[in-house]
């Protein structure tokens, strides 16, 4: 479609870059994102897909370039976008950094959801910060936030 001049929107795109991440090699699904990045229509999915793409490898360093680029192109992230990629931290021990995508999510009036909670205290207590992780659930419940049924098992 793009080499013939059709600019698909951003839900065809969305779906291919889907089955392409999901699909391919980190180097490759990258290579087409970057190719088609300025032929084709993006927002604020097309950004959540590759950045969680880019979490899953491993490549937390690209998904924070990503957040840049995002907010360049005037879009805002979201919850997903931030839960995302507070995981990656935690998959990759970077605690702190996750703690502090999690308080910076409040800076732009995003509120954390069950995930992001569950998200955050599975990181900590998988990187054996267990208090901070216990702290973490009672704010969770102290903002209201119900825990889900992995959130309660983490903390058992």
């Amino acid at each position: 479609m793009v080499d013939k001049g059709f600019v698909p929107g951003s839900n065809c795109f969305n779906n291919l870059l889907t089955f392409v991440v999901g699909s391919s090699s980190f180097n490759q699904w990258w290579c087409f994102f970057n190719e088609r990045q300025s032929k084709v229509v993006l927002d604020v999915y097309s950004f959540g897909i590759v950045i969680k793409g880019c979490c899953e490898a491993g490549e937390i360093e690209k998904s924070f370039d990503l957040l840049v680029e995002l907010r360049e192109f005037g879009f805002s992230p979201n919850v997903v976008i931030y839960t995302t990629l507070i995981d990656g931290c935690c998959k990759k021990g970077e605690i702190e950094k996750a703690k502090d995508l999690f308080f910076e999510m409040g800076k732009f009036g995003l509120v954390a959801n069950e995930w992001t909670y569950t998200v955050l205290i599975h990181g900590l207590f998988k990187n054996g910060i267990k208090k901070q992780g216990f702290e973490m659930y009672e704010k969770m419940q102290e903002d209201g936030v119900f825990p889900n049924l992995y959130t309660v098992l983490i903390t058992v």
